[in-house]
Order: structure tokens, then sequence, then C-alpha cells
């Protein structure tokens, strides 16, 4: 998920962050997120409660209360507990849905980081220095807490005087709960201000030479951190070197702005999205002698049904969306 949040900030903040910063409305900026997250959220959601057993077991106030969060996008806001679940993000939805709620406050806070910004008036290398500083501190912030789970717990405890509590709290907040992970996001969001700050410079030859170990490097250490340790290992590392990937590829690879990188960008959502509904066409995939098959014949079906997703439901639901806001702001 670290990379998910990081890579969110960067293309959040290198798409919208000019506009925003220069006077652009932010219910058009409303509009635009809405409309990207809604239409195929809504959907998956809908088909979940309908062809699944998501809402058996839960008591009908914790169910209702679970749905009224999950419509307005809100479930991993709040620490819960919701029938037998131990935390928000299991609310009665489909098992990712937390990840789209904590995305929803962030593109929500998102926007007023970018007025504290403009009050400090940095000048450019004001910013590329306060950018470092923020990519540095909020990803060490980040480990510090995922590290002191522990102690998040006991302190929960030492106020509810609820100890039967205290590991799902710490959990929840760490990994579910948008306060976290607002640091990643925000990471992200620095490492594009410093593509912004560096992209009018030219690329010397020496700095040319070096490019291709730029683009191979950072991800390649990542995977051999992660090939090496469990989700739980050194975030730290994990964030800051997602954020220098996305620098790297994108100031020496062009990556991020080429026609077949928006498309599989377009795709990418319903992907993420898409999974939870292709799973349900397939048998349980753990016969070694099936599996070669399965898996690759699961994965052509869920590109196809994001492709199909893309086109069908979130670019349609997109402009809707984006027209009504424009309407309602043309009527006041």
């Amino acid at each position: 998920m670290t990379v998910f949040f990081v890579l969110s900030g960067f293309l959040i903040h290198y798409v919208n962050g000019a506009d925003l910063l220069k006077g652009r409305s932010l219910r058009d900026f409303a509009a635009a997120r809405i409309g990207r997250l809604y239409p195929l959220y809504l959907t998956v959601l809908l088909l979940t409660l309908i062809f699944t057993n998501e809402l058996n077991g839960y008591p009908l106030s914790d169910a209702v209360r679970g749905l009224l969060l999950s419509l307005f996008l809100a479930q991993s806001w709040f620490f819960l507990e919701v029938g037998n679940a131990p935390a928000s993000a299991f609310l009665p939805t489909f098992s990712l849905a937390w990840s789209i709620s904590t995305e929803a406050l962030m593109y929500a806070a998102y926007p007023f980081a970018l007025i504290a910004v403009r009050l400090l008036h940095l000048s450019d290398r004001g910013k590329i220095a306060a950018c470092l500083t923020a990519v540095f501190l909020l990803s060490a912030l980040y480990h510090w807490a995922w590290v002191h789970r522990s102690w998040i717990a006991e302190v929960y405890v030492l106020l509810t005087q609820e100890p039967d509590r205290g590991s799902d709290f710490a959990n929840w907040l760490v990994y579910h709960s948008p306060y976290a992970r607002m640091a990643q996001f925000l990471v992200g969001a620095a490492a594009a201000q410093l593509f912004i700050q560096s992209r009018h410079l030219a690329i010397s030859g020496k700095e040319r030479m070096l490019a291709p170990l730029a683009v191979i490097g950072p991800p390649a250490l990542m995977l051999i951190l992660v090939w090496n340790a469990p989700v739980s290992g050194d975030l730290f590392l994990y964030t800051v070197l997602t954020a220098v990937t996305l620098f790297c590829w994108a100031r020496y690879g062009g990556y991020f702005f080429t026609k077949q990188w928006r498309t599989v960008g377009d795709w990418t959502y319903g992907i993420y999205l898409m999974q939870f509904v292709v799973a349900g066409l397939f048998p349980p995939m753990s016969d070694p002698a099936t599996r070669w098959i399965w898996v690759p014949l699961f994965w052509l079906t869920l590109i196809l049904a994001a492709a199909l997703a893309a086109r069908y439901i979130e670019k349609p639901g997109k402009r809707i969306i984006v027209r009504s806001f424009r309407e309602s702001r043309l009527a006041n």
C-alpha cells in the first residue's frame, strides 16, 4: 500500500498542484476527484452486496451504520467496531474499500496543505529544500508510528480504559486510517514538486549516463527489501525509495506523460477494484495442477474488465458528476 499512496500523492500534485496554487476552483477539483472515485466504487459496492453475504452476521444497526459510512467513503476515518469486526476497515463492504476511503480524505485535505505552503512564500530553492525535508521527515514519522504500534496501543488503553481494543486501535491508526497514511501521500506530492522544480533544468551528459541506473536502481533495491522483509519491514526506506523511483522515472524516463502510460493509469483503478468482481467468476486457484491456467486467464479477464469499466462506467460517470457540479455552480 506504500507504493499506492505515494504514487497517488505524486500524480495528484503533478496534475493539480499548479492550478490549485494559481487559484483553481476547489469545486472543480472536488468534482474531478469524486468523478474519478465514485462511479466504479459504487458499482463494485453494489455488486458485492448483491452477490455476496457481506451483511450476514451483522446486527441491523451496525449494518446500516457501515453502509452509510461506506456510501460516503468515510468508513476508514473512524475507529469502530461493527459486528464481529475489530476495526472500521472491515465494515460490510469489499475488503479493500478502506483504501478508497482513506484516499478520499487525502483528496479533501490536499488543497489545504497547498494553501499552507503558499502562505510560506518560498523561493525555488526554498521549495526544493522544503520538499526534500518533507520526504525524509514524513517517511520517518510514518515508520516511527509503525514501529511503535504497541506504545500507541498502551496510550489508547490508558485514555479509554478499554484493554481489549488497544492493539486494534493501533493497527487501524497506522495501517488503515488516513491520518497516518497521509504522510505517504504528502511524500509523493513532495516528490512531484521536486520534479516540477527540476523539469526546466537540462539533463547534463553525466546525469544522462547515470539515468539508466537512476531509473532501475531504486525500484530494484525496493524489490530486494520487499523480498527479504515482511510488510512490517523498513517503511522509511520503502517510502523514500518509492518517492525516488517516481522522481527518476518522471525526470529520466518520461514516464507518466505518454499516451500509453495515461491509458494504463486509466485502467489501474479498475484493476484494483474489479478484482473482487472477477474473482467471483473463478474457482479457487489452490490446485497447482490448474493454477498455471487460471492465473493468466484471471489476469486477462481482469484487464479486460478494467478496460470495459473505464470506458462504460468510469468515464461516463465522471462526465455526469463534473457536469452536475458545473451546472450547480452556474445556477448559484
